[in-house]
């Protein structure tokens, strides 16, 4: 037993040597790794000083370089007020320098800007841009010569939803910005728009911008009722086009041979001029003085057209359509422009002149059927204005083939039989 008692403690004592040796061993491998690591520092650090004294001196210069790490800062900075970064960064002669006179232009940057500001009268600009008027420009000059002169005109309508009234399509030619000119649906009330109206009608009256030329048809209900709301919008586009060309506008017939009748232009839009018309200013006026014809076929517009393409005096002009669709036989090129009351200045000026239009027959219809009152909603159909409907009937304003209309029984004087 006496031995075994021996060896068993022999093996508890290595087993309690075993921890102090690794201890010592793992000692020693920390200190080798210090003793090589502090060697190959001085062995950098006398490669550095075998190197060129530029490059030593861009090292130690270095503000970048000598920054302390973030964690290390966040230690220091404990117990102690808060500075700034720029403190805990180390700022030479040569930064100092150059902040102050950068600060020094800054100041006196701005204190130009606000004499000027001071001097100049600033007015705001509030208007639309003219992205397709230009690019058509450029490419009817590139086709047919920069010394040519091309016009752009905006059409648009007002009237095509309401129940009673017609429906006016205005064409404008507009070479001068107008503050306020933008999307129409943004210009909710109507002494706005009537201003904006005045103040085009103004600039042309006062001869500042001869090539300002504008035109508007005024389809009657009854011509909306034989020919439905879509063509009747089409057939006033067209009609607008050729007035500011100088073709003869004009509608088609419901012959089988298809022929056209010339429109009537008259100065001013009014509620005594019955039927369908066309008002436009003094110069598109003096374009269609002389001889004209009851009736004038679509070939001879075209041939017209051609004529004046192929004469070299004659301005060209380019339409801009609000809208998906475009009317046929156009006397001049056109495009349609989707929401380009919202987008293009001269649909936008054109939105603002047929609604202007329309809402000043629409008070003058007021006065001839007060029963209604259009001059409230303009013969929009509005809930006011469709029991007025049920109760009274139709005027010869009111468009027979809209509901609740087209669902009545109606005779002549449009009074309600059953």
């Amino acid at each position: 037993m006496a031995p075994r008692l021996a060896s068993l403690q022999q093996q508890q004592q290595q087993q309690q040597q075993q921890p102090s040796l690794r201890r010592r061993s793992t000692r020693l491998l920390a200190l080798q790794s210090r003793t090589s690591s502090s060697s190959s520092k001085i062995q950098e650090t006398d490669d550095t000083n075998n190197r060129a004294p530029k490059k030593k001196k861009a090292v130690k210069e270095d503000p970048v370089q000598e920054e302390e790490p973030p964690e290390k800062r966040r230690r220091r900075r404990q117990g102690r007020p808060r500075k700034s970064d720029s403190d805990d960064v180390p700022q030479t002669n040569h930064h100092r320098n150059t902040e102050s006179t950068t600060q020094d232009t800054n100041n006196k940057i701005a204190t130009t800007i606000e004499t000027a500001i001071s001097d100049a009268t600033i007015t705001p600009v509030n208007y639309l841009p003219r992205y397709y008027e230009k690019y058509a420009i450029q490419q009817m000059h590139e086709k047919y010569g920069p010394e040519r002169q091309c016009f752009v005109m905006g059409i648009d309508e007002a009237g095509r939803g309401p129940l009673a009234g017609p429906v006016v399509i205005a064409g404008v030619v507009c070479p001068f910005d107008i503050d306020g000119v933008v999307d129409s649906k943004r210009i909710t009330k109507e002494e706005d728009r009537d201003a904006l109206y005045e103040t085009i009608m103004d600039m042309y009256h006062q001869s500042r911008y001869p090539q300002m030329e504008w035109a508007a048809c005024i389809i009657d209900a009854a011509r909306i009722d034989e020919i439905n709301i879509l063509q009747a919008t089409m057939e006033g586009m067209k009609a607008v086009a050729q007035t500011i060309v100088g073709i003869p506008p004009t509608c088609k017939t419901n012959k089988p041979e298809g022929e056209e009748i010339q429109l009537p232009l008259v100065t001013s839009a009014t509620i005594e001029q019955e039927g369908c018309y066309v008002v436009c200013s003094e110069n598109v006026w003096s374009k269609h003085q002389g001889p004209t014809r009851e009736t004038a076929s679509s070939s001879s517009s075209n041939t017209r057209l051609q004529r004046q393409q192929q004469s070299d005096t004659t301005p060209l002009y380019h339409a801009l359509v609000d809208g998906n669709r475009l009317p046929k036989f156009m006397p001049c090129s056109a495009e349609t422009v989707i929401k380009g009351d919202a987008k293009e200045f001269s649909i936008a000026a054109a939105s603002i002149m047929a609604k202007v239009i329309r809402d000043r027959l629409m008070r003058g219809y007021d006065e001839l059927y007060p029963v209604y009152n259009l001059q409230q909603h303009k013969g929009y159909p509005t809930a006011e204005h469709m029991s007025l409907v049920k109760e009274h009937g139709a005027s010869k304003i009111h468009r027979r083939t809209f509901a609740p209309l087209k669902h009545m029984s109606l005779d002549e004087n449009g009074r309600i039989l059953y």
